[in-house]
Parts: C-alpha cells; sequence; structure tokens
C-alpha cells in the first residue's frame, strides 16, 4: 500500500464535489463527491448498474456531468470545450473494460497510437518505447501480432501498456479482470500495482470484484443507490455498518436487490 496519511495532507489529483449525472431525465449518479490523492491506488465498487463506469467517463469528460464539479490535478474540467478537455486528457489515461483495441492495427501499432497521433517522438523512438512498455507488461514477444491471435488477459496488458504510453500522471481502469480466470485475474492485479508504484501514477480501478480490488486499493469507495454509500480503507469497509456494503463485501445476495436496487438500463449506468 503506497497511501499514507502525508497524501490525505496533499492536494488531490482527483476532486469531485457533488457531482450528478442523469440521462433521459433519469438520475444515474446523485450527490457523489470524494477526492484521490498523488500514487494512490483508489477502488471504485457497486453491483452492476450502480453508474461505476459512468464515474469514469464523466471524469475523463467523455459525457458532461449535470451538476456538480470534477477537478483533475486542480483544474476544472467541467463546460470545457471539446480542445480544452483533450488537453486534460493528456494528464489521464484510459484502461477500457473489453481492452478496446484496433481490430486492424498490430499490438504494437495499438500501443504506439497515442505517441504518434500526438507526435510524441520520432519513429524510433516510438519504436523504443513501445517495445519497452510491452516488455514491462510481458509481452515482448507479441508485438507483431494482431488483437484476433491474443487471449483475453493478453488484451488486457496490452490496453494498459497503451494507457501508460503518454505517460499519464492518472490511469483509470474500468474492470480490468473481468471475465478472466482466478489466475489471470490476479496477474492483471499484481500488474496494476506494480505499474503504480513504477511509475509513480495516481490508479482508479473500477470493479465489482471485492476480493481482488481488496488486495490491492488504499482506500475503496461503494456506490449503491446512486450515490456513495460507503468511502474507506478495505479494513474500515470491512467493518462498515451499512447492510448494502457488509452484504456487497460478503456476497450475501439476501435483501441485497432491495437495498440496492438495479436501474433499468443497467448498460448504460454501469
Amino acid at each position: 500500500m503506497n497511501h499514507t496519511a502525508a497524501a490525505l495532507n496533499a492536494e488531490p489529483m482527483v476532486r469531485v464535489i457533488d457531482l450528478a449525472y442523469e440521462v433521459d431525465g433519469r438520475r444515474i449518479l446523485n450527490d457523489v463527491s470524494f477526492e484521490v490523492f498523488a500514487g494512490e491506488l483508489f477502488g471504485v465498487m457497486g453491483m452492476s448498474g450502480s453508474g461505476k463506469s459512468t464515474l469514469l467517463r464523466c471524469l475523463m469528460g467523455l459525457i458532461p456531468a449535470t451538476s456538480g464539479q470534477i477537478e483533475i490535478d486542480g483544474e476544472s474540467i467541467v463546460g470545457k470545450a471539446e480542445d480544452e478537455l483533450n488537453r486534460v486528457r493528456m494528464k489521464m489515461g484510459m484502461c477500457f473494460q473489453q481492452a478496446a483495441l484496433f481490430d486492424s492495427m498490430t499490438v504494437a501499432e495499438n500501443v504506439a497510437f497515442g505517441l504518434k497521433h500526438h507526435r510524441r517522438g520520432k519513429p524510433d523512438q516510438i519504436a523504443s518505447t513501445v517495445q519497452e512498455l510491452l516488455e514491462t507488461v510481458e509481452l515482448g514477444e507479441f508485438a507483431e501480432y494482431m488483437p484476433a491471435d491474443l487471449s483475453g488477459g493478453m488484451k488486457k496488458r496490452v490496453g494498459i501498456a497503451r494507457a501508460l504510453a503518454m505517460q499519464p500522471a492518472i490511469v483509470l481502469y474500468d474492470e480490468p479482470t473481468s471475465g478472466l480466470d482466478p489466475l489471470i485475474g490476479g496477474q492483471i492485479n499484481t500488474l496494476i500495482l506494480q505499474l503504480g508504484k513504477r511509475y509513480g501514477t495516481t490508479s482508479i480501478v473500477v470493479t465489482h470484484e471485492v476480493t481482488r480490488l481488496f488486495a490491492i486499493a488504499d482506500r475503496v469507495m461503494m456506490i449503491a443507490d446512486q450515490t456513495v454509500a460507503a468511502l474507506g480503507t478495505p479494513e474500515q469497509l470491512l467493518l462498515h455498518e451499512d447492510d448494502r456494503v457488509r452484504q456487497f463485501i460478503s456476497g450475501d445476495r439476501t435483501g441485497l436487490a432491495e437495498l440496492c436496487p438495479q436501474t433499468p438500463a443497467a448498460s448504460v449506468a454501469d
């Protein structure tokens, strides 16, 4: 764990204040407030449809908040024009749930995409950076493979390498171990932890897999009923008094549907 009391006294890398988001008049997130500090591995958990992935999209500025404030490294992104958002997004890397690789590009081309698009170096420099990143995620021999030739876990690793290519201060992970077997999922979790320490990045990991999250997170926030149900260290959440939190952590679904009702459009709010 790298989160310390000293970090809490520093200015946060991410600050969210009274965030609300709604679509078609239906509230998905409401009164969500939290802070994430430099170097912290911050987890976000909740049931399917609770708004976890929606929260990440708001942080990236991919969808506009209905109300509230979002600050990235001290700078508000609410109401900014797209070119200004793109400048702030340069501080962030995103690992999508399904990896979101370009099927027509090789592994190396996928990792290099952002570097080439933003002209971050000469071709030989970019190639060297890409190879180094692939070695870091233990895929050095797969540079010329196509995404279709990779396993699910390997695609996740390529996605992580691509997110790190621009040297972001913040990396957002959307369900990084979803659909993976326990062994591979554990390896991805360990990789996220190691890369955070190696590159000094601030990590926000969204998942519904409590055990894996608690193994690596400094602090965890649970979203339920559209808002923050709990926020604290894994040890604090294990002792939480809220029935929703205790049942979600324990995996006891008895009465959980009533405690944490899912939205009709879970695919939108997840």
